[in-house]
């Protein structure tokens, strides 16, 4: 038998699920995965990182498969590594995927980033500027196209992710009215709508004013703000186009 480092067979493991949810287009599998082969490259201790991956919601079962997989890293020396390998990839996959009720459940339940919620934010911030700055031409915005709302959508699902790990409910609820109102826009064919932009740019700024202040009785404007999103409809009718 051969004894490996559990950290180094983890990253083993996670990087064959990653190639394998590349090639089935799961991304938000991929991104999860791929986040924790980074910090796992970077700690000395998985057994935190997993026992904090435990504690998000909808993968607790997820980190215990890995958490058992750190106390059995002797791998039969006579040929089996890779039987062996592919097995445990077959299970993680199966754990992580599960069988979400519905579309909702998945973003809710699957999608996690466990990463510090002000990163998420600024993380968040430059994203939606970088978006603004792309689609600005001669003081004029331009349409959005899928491409842009995909990488917003996943940004805010990131978000989310560090929020529920924080256990921020108020930004949870924005990026899923959020991601509420992203998903109104594309039904609707509203991309070319100059209106989306602003509405997204305008919800981002007072995110990022509220919780740059980070106190209790200044988290009216988000509730607002979150309030707006989940109902389009009111959006669209009360702005000019």
């Amino acid at each position: 038998m051969v004894v490996i480092d559990p950290c180094t067979y983890l990253i083993c493991v996670l990087k064959r699920m990653g190639r394998r949810f590349v090639e089935e287009r799961r991304d938000t599998e991929g991104v999860l995965v791929e986040q924790l082969v980074e910090r796992l490259s970077r700690t000395r201790d998985a057994e935190q990182l997993l026992q904090r991956l435990y504690r998000v919601n909808g993968l607790d079962q997820f980190a215990l498969a890995l958490m058992w997989l750190t106390t059995h890293t002797r791998l039969d020396s006579n040929g089996r590594q890779e039987e062996l390998l592919e097995y445990e990839i077959q299970m993680l996959c199966s754990i992580l995927l599960g069988e979400p009720r519905d579309r909702a459940e998945q973003q809710a339940g699957v999608t996690y980033d466990f990463g510090d919620l002000d990163e998420a934010l600024d993380r968040f911030s430059r994203c939606i500027a970088d978006v603004k700055r792309r689609l600005t031409r001669g003081g004029k915005l331009l349409r959005l196209d899928e491409d842009v709302v995909h990488r917003i959508k996943q940004e805010s699902l990131l978000l989310q992710s560090a929020a529920r790990f924080a256990e921020d409910n108020d930004v949870v609820r924005f990026c899923e009215s959020l991601d509420h109102f992203l998903e109104y826009v594309m039904e609707h064919r509203l991309l070319g709508d100059v209106r989306v932009l602003n509405v997204i740019d305008n919800a981002n700024l007072t995110l990022q004013t509220v919780m740059g202040i980070r106190v209790a009785e200044d988290r009216h404007a988000l509730h607002q703000t979150s309030a707006l999103l989940i109902y389009p409809e009111t959006i669209f009718n009360q702005l000019p186009s």
